[in-house]
């Protein structure tokens, strides 16, 4: 769980991309405001 984990945003995609296919369809949207390359990420 994203909220309770200690990941930053980026690892915890990486993380989903890897287990994603354990799951149904879904969307999963992202972004590190705090960033200073300002990334948003999507699965």
């Amino acid at each position: 769980n994203f909220l309770t984990a200690d990941l930053d945003s980026y690892s915890y995609l990486k993380k989903v991309a890897v287990e994603g296919h354990l799951y149904n369809g879904f969307n999963l949207l992202a972004a590190d405001l705090k960033s200073a390359k300002g990334h948003c990420l999507c699965f």
